[in-house]
């Protein structure tokens, strides 16, 4: 567990000169943060490596007075997450202990479970090794053990990224309430951490959209499901926990999701971002309809004849291979060049290793400032106007459902057509194209 003054030099300041005073101190433009590593026992392969939090000031003085309960606070998340030691060793004693024997073998293997017991005392402190001694005589497993044999067994079920989604969320449900026994959550225990930390506004001021903290809890009542199957738990507390549907609908329509507006692409375009990553990207969103995570998985390899693939989308529609249109070929052709990847700059996030994970926030921040509108639609409003196009040219159902990688409406389409030829995709393309160009974009 850290300590004040046990932090590396470069957080010592936001300069990372170590200068006094500036302790888990870190400047953003001209924002003040807290920085907390992650002790290491505590870190994920995809996690993260340290905690930060805004302090919502600029100013320095005020920094160092708001930041030590922050810090309190970090640290005590960090103390809830530490994992249970030797829980293999507790769960063999408890599978011992049912098991027939006579009084004074019982007793001697209960001896050694207290001695166990204490062991782990001086070494971890009383709370862990009361949970340690729970799981040794029956009465149950910690999350943390029962997510780690959840997300092995659903391994050729989950791809990576969902993966990841779950270990992110049902970790923090241990920073924030422990790492329980699992048959220690009640129902009351799950509805406060709904009410009390899923609800509750975040660091920058705003609450969670209906639909996250929905998949939050879908997360841990998928656990909680599984655990049942396995004999880990005797009912889901996690049930009905989440947004209505209701809710949910209105939420949606007080800001509804929309395409960019002809006035706003051409805002977009014209001059458009200085960074030529975020440019090469709207341009090949708004051309193609691509989603911002299949365009950072391209690689050079996938550019062949004026074509590009698209594998491994969010469904199984969504590979396909696309004419490349000719307002980016000049794009496709220079990064078709590049080693690895066609965004080799761009830097995958912690979840699931996404591509896009980073680069996608990048964009929306820009958006924002170029629209100067803080509501501004995000980078999938490309998508959305792609799809406006495609229904104002008049493509039919098919052939717009193919280059936009959805699932097409007719069982006999879907299941037994061998799929448009070139010919109707490249016309398609051009259709589309062109439309962009002179009705929107004025070019």
């Amino acid at each position: 567990m850290p300590r004040r003054g046990d932090v590396p030099d470069r957080y010592n300041s936001e300069r990372g000169d170590g200068e006094m005073g500036s302790e888990y101190l870190k400047q953003r433009g001209r924002t003040w943060y807290v920085r907390v590593p992650v002790p290491k026992h505590l870190q994920r392969p995809q996690g993260p490596r340290e905690v930060v939090r805004s302090l919502k000031t600029r100013s320095k003085a005020e920094a160092q007075r708001l930041r030590w309960p922050v810090i309190a606070e970090i640290m005590d998340s960090f103390d809830r997450q530490q994992r249970l030691p030797d829980t293999e060793k507790a769960l063999e004693f408890a599978l011992r202990l049912q098991e027939p024997m006579d009084c004074v073998e019982r007793e001697n293997l209960e001896l050694q479970v207290y001695e166990h017991a204490e062991g782990i005392e001086e070494d971890a402190g009383l709370p862990r090794a009361k949970r340690w001694f729970d799981v040794a005589v029956g009465k149950g497993v910690p999350v943390s053990y029962v997510l780690a044999k959840f997300l092995a067994d659903r391994i050729g079920d989950l791809n990576e990224q969902t993966a990841g989604q779950y270990q992110s969320d049902i970790d923090e449900f241990i920073a924030h309430s422990g790492d329980h026994i699992l048959s220690d959550v009640s129902r009351r225990t799950a509805g406060a951490y709904v009410s009390d930390h899923l609800t509750a506004p975040r660091s920058n001021g705003k609450r969670l959209a209906g639909k996250t903290l929905n998949r939050k809890v879908s997360a841990l009542s998928a656990l909680w499901k599984w655990a049942l199957r396995r004999g880990f738990a005797e009912d889901n507390p996690w049930s009905d926990q989440g947004r209505s549907k209701a809710f949910i609908e209105k939420e949606q329509r007080r800001k509804p999701l929309r395409p960019f507006s002809p006035e706003e692409l051409r805002k977009i375009i014209e001059p458009g971002p200085e960074d030529k990553v975020l440019r090469d990207l709207i341009w090949i969103s708004l051309f193609t309809g691509a989603r911002i995570e299949e365009i950072c998985a391209l690689r050079p390899g996938d550019v062949q004849d004026g074509w590009f693939h698209i594998r491994d989308g969010k469904t199984k529609s969504a590979d396909r291979w696309l004419p490349i249109p000719e307002p980016i070929t000049s794009i496709f052709e220079l990064r078709a060049r590049n080693e690895g990847w066609l965004f080799p700059d761009v830097k995958p996030g912690r979840r699931g290793k996404k591509r896009s994970h980073n680069v996608d926030k990048r964009v929306n921040r820009w958006l924002v400032k170029a629209l100067e509108d803080p509501d501004a639609q995000a980078f999938h409003s490309f998508r959305r106007s792609y799809a406006t196009a495609c229904e104002h040219v008049g493509l039919h159902p098919d052939t717009w459902a193919e280059l936009m990688g959805h699932k097409k409406q007719t069982l006999a389409a879907s299941l037994y057509s061998g799929g448009q030829s070139h010919e109707q995709l490249c016309n398609a393309e051009k259709k589309v194209s062109d439309y962009i160009l002179v009705n929107w974009l004025h070019l």
